[in-house]
């Protein structure tokens, strides 16, 4: 009666059973946290925003293609338009909490790893998000901000729903126009390393010879022989403007010369995660190329190199399978991953 008087469950009439005796039974409902939760995903030329209630279920969500690079205000906007969705949507003002994701390497409470120099303005993002992201964020909205690689969101949306669902431990790996990035899951939780930079394939040098540096300072990076380059042989084919979007559509209907391309990007591709597999032992490697059609392709490429480079003992019960979720995938990982936090949060308010 109390948790009725209070509103915290509801009662329910259940189904009349054809026998018994005595008053029928009634049924109790929790309502659950009213909370909603904000998500801010940033990822390769997509600005995708999502608001959602405690079930997991999205309430409105907004996907804006975007040319230009990561800028505060462009975030601070997003995070308004959530705010006010939020407000229609709840009786509480603003989200619960708020996950914002980046596609770049991401250190918690310190912010982008920088490059070469240790500038991170140099590696093309504002200095904005070169400081900390999350500390600012919650400084001006007043409420729990997690900030997260966007790879390492898409593999824990595809381990809670997508592909890998119900995998012990899984590799993500993401193929876009800007390169490579990738994330680890172990029993449903993200592995992020010391520092949180697990995972990092982009950055496993596979080029001993070469003397272009990399955004990391490196030389020879994984990240140099994907995104813009698979495009080079195709400009005088197909003019300057042939884009990512236009190899994996080529590819879909057959092409000869991008799905070459693509087959090629996952041998490349697979000797990373060949290598990367016999140190974790995976249950499944997810990879996720932008399109169905152009990730079976890349998968071909990394079935051979994890054919001649895994050990048998790894490869044995690994399977390598093209995400499900697609453009959902880090948007779903990115509000677990506020929910969490939120239940993290309210756990140390009543330990303090």
């Amino acid at each position: 009666a109390q948790l009725i008087d209070s509103g915290q469950v509801t009662e329910q009439d259940l189904p009349r059973e054809k026998r018994g005796m005595g008053r029928p039974r009634a049924g109790l409902v929790a309502k659950g946290d009213q909370a909603t939760f904000g998500a801010v995903v940033w990822s390769h030329g997509v600005l995708d925003t999502a608001l959602a209630g405690f079930d997991g279920r999205v309430k409105w969500r907004h996907r804006q293609p975007v040319d230009f690079l990561p800028r505060d205000t462009e975030i601070f906007h997003a995070v308004d338009s959530i705010v006010e969705r939020a407000e229609r949507a709840a009786a509480t003002r603003l989200p619960a909490a708020l996950v914002l994701g980046l596609p770049a390497p991401y250190e918690q409470g310190v912010g982008l790893a920088g490059g070469a120099s240790g500038d991170p303005s140099e590696r093309s993002f504002t200095n904005w998000f070169g400081s900390d992201p999350m500390s600012i964020l919650e400084a001006r909205y007043k409420m729990p901000v997690v900030v997260e690689n966007d790879a390492n969101l898409g593999a824990l949306g595809e381990s809670l729903l997508g592909a890998a669902k119900g995998k012990r431990c899984v590799i993500y790996a993401k193929l876009s126009a800007n390169g490579i990035g990738a994330g680890i899951t172990v029993d449903g939780s993200l592995l992020r390393g010391s520092h949180g930079f697990a995972g990092e394939i982009a950055h496993v040098r596979v080029d001993d010879s070469s003397t272009v540096l990399c955004t990391c300072g490196s030389r020879g990076c994984l990240e140099g022989k994907l995104g813009m380059a698979l495009l080079q042989p195709f400009a005088d084919l197909y003019g300057g403007d042939f884009s990512y979007s236009d190899l994996l559509r080529l590819a879909a209907e057959g092409v000869p010369g991008p799905v070459r391309v693509l087959q090629d990007a996952g041998r490349t591709i697979g000797r990373a995660l060949a290598d990367l597999s016999t140190y974790i032992n995976p249950d499944m490697i997810v990879i996720d190329a932008g399109a169905e059609a152009g990730s079976k392709i890349v998968i071909r490429g990394v079935n051979e190199q994890i054919e001649s480079s895994a050990p048998p003992f790894i490869r044995r019960h690994l399977e390598v399978q093209p995400g499900r979720l697609g453009e959902d995938a880090a948007v779903v990982g990115a509000l677990k991953l506020a929910r969490a936090s939120r239940v993290a949060w309210r756990s140390t308010r009543r330990d303090a």
